[in-house]
């Protein structure tokens, strides 16, 4: 697994609650503002509506009490031409009707289409004896259909006396409930609602197309009232019906929001990681060319004196020392050259091998250099055959055992001791190289900054670093309080055992 894609998991794994957590909280402050929102604009509305329907209500007692005084003043040609104007001028006035105390039918309005003005008057009846025991002169009818016709209406009755006080008949006013509330719809707030209009006693509805309130509806947006005018309790139910009572953002669950958001997020920290990454390999690929170029200029330049030397007599130069810095220059390319080839990490061959092995080879190489400066290089071969590696041969023994041991070497005091130590600790494969250097070493994981020596050390210290990426370990330093050093090299088991294991 790259580190880019280990870190986005890392990252995905902590912003997820986050993610959700703020999505979940946006939308319980969303709700809020939305119900505190909704609940005042039906609040308006409800107000409105329930103060236009009382103040009709109220309009229809007036017109009943009107019509019944010209009709007890005798003026019955005056009566009809108020009525003929007054249905005519308000549109759920279906027409007007004079009753017997018994309520028969004696005379309706308009004479010609009726427009369903009777109804069914003679159902209430009973209302209309209720009516009379209570001593009431107006009385308002439970809702009843209108004649012919499916919607629901009302009568508004007033009873009409005599001089000497005594009962001779109704005046019923009949009103299309229907066409009312129709009216009431009409409103300039741009808010379409439905509502409910009820009988309290009896439960019947005062309008036929009977509106259910919605499943999901929150209660504290049904607003309710009740007028108690002349006989009945009139029950009035209204909530919003338009877009807004399901607003865009709660179309979808949250839980999807905040999913697809995080996934979103994730994409772009994972691309971020990629640019990232990429600049940091583009620096540290800088940064080996400066210490190259640097480091290769300096041996260039002592050969170039050299042979500057040898035109005058051949015999002044070292032979030996020029050697060495010619190998060295061809030894910096080489391991440039082989770095840099396996750093796609398409074409890697790798093999179980034993750190035993690895210890022997590059010891041998280094044995001149450990005998020039009396130094023992001590480990536990038992303890070294135990740890199975399987590790790019050329890359993991000649660029980082044979870099550590060669700075090791460098920097450590003639007679000393060099020692190389293995443990296995939870999934990693931990080898310390301890040695008793006096020269500059770095503490903690070798960064830009932190370097060690100069020339061909520093240049050495980049190039553990890199394959120790590429094989998904760390390089640290720890200096140790009584002088020297350990050069801990960290490997992941898991990464090491996988495909390639036989």
């Amino acid at each position: 697994m790259s580190s880019q894609l280990r870190r986005t998991l890392i990252f995905a794994a902590v912003s997820l609650p986050i993610v959700l957590t703020v999505v979940l909280a946006g939308q319980y402050w969303l709700d809020a503002r939305r119900y505190k929102f909704l609940s005042a604009e039906t609040s308006v509305l409800h107000s409105s509506i329930f103060e236009r329907f009382e103040a009709q209500l109220g309009h229809y007692v007036s017109i009943v009490q009107l019509v019944s005084t010209i009709w007890s003043s005798g003026q019955s040609q005056h009566f009809a031409e108020t009525a003929e104007q007054i249905i005519a001028e308000t549109p759920e006035v279906q027409g007007l009707s004079e009753l017997s105390l018994d309520g028969v039918i004696t005379q309706a309005w308009p004479y010609l289409s009726n427009r369903g003005a009777v109804g069914r008057v003679t159902q209430n009846l009973a209302s209309l004896n209720e009516a009379r025991a209570s001593k009431k002169n107006l009385w308002f009818s439970n809702p009843f259909k209108l004649y012919q016709t499916e919607e629901m209406g009302f009568g508004v009755y007033h009873l009409i006396k005599d001089a000497k006080g005594q009962p001779r008949g109704w005046i019923a006013l009949v009103v299309s409930s229907d066409a009312l509330f129709r009216e009431l719809k009409k409103t300039d707030s741009g808010k379409s609602y439905d509502l409910r209009a009820i009988e309290s006693r009896t439960g019947l509805s005062y309008i036929s197309d009977k509106a259910e309130l919605p499943s999901k509806i929150e209660p504290g947006l049904v607003k309710t009232n009740r007028i108690e005018i002349h006989g009945r309790e009139i029950e009035i139910q209204l909530w919003l019906t338009d877009e807004l009572m399901v607003p865009v953002y709660l179309k979808a669950p949250p839980l999807l929001i905040g999913l697809g958001f995080w996934l979103l997020l994730t994409y772009v920290y994972y691309l971020l990681e990629g640019r990232k990454m990429a600049s940091a390999q583009l620096e540290d690929l800088n940064q080996l060319l400066r210490l190259a170029i640097h480091d290769t200029s300096t041996s260039l330049t002592t050969i170039k004196g050299y042979l500057e030397f040898m035109k005058d007599d051949p015999a002044l130069v070292p032979v030996d020392r020029l050697s060495r810095h010619v190998g060295f220059v061809v030894d910096l390319l080489d391991q440039i050259k082989l770095v840099r080839q396996y750093s796609a990490k398409d074409s890697w061959k790798r093999e179980r091998l034993s750190l035993l092995n690895f210890v022997l080879e590059v010891s041998d190489i280094l044995s001149e250099r450990l005998r020039g400066k009396d130094i023992f290089l001590k480990y536990d071969p038992e303890e070294l055959s135990r740890a199975q590696l399987y590790l790019n041969r050329g890359l993991f023994g000649h660029s980082v055992l044979g870099n550590l041991l060669g700075q090791a070497i460098t920097y450590s005091p003639p007679g000393s001791t060099l020692q190389i130590r293995y443990r296995k600790e939870n999934a990693t494969h931990v080898i310390d190289i301890q040695d008793q250097a006096k020269g500059p070493a770095g503490s903690g994981r070798i960064g830009k900054s932190q370097q060690t020596g100069k020339g061909l050390e520093s240049f050495s210290v980049q190039i553990v670093e890199q394959v120790m990426q590429l094989h998904d370990g760390k390089l640290e330093f720890i200096p140790l309080a009584e002088g020297g050093r350990i050069a801990r090299l960290t490997l992941p088991d898991v990464h090491l055992s996988s495909e390639l294991r036989p």
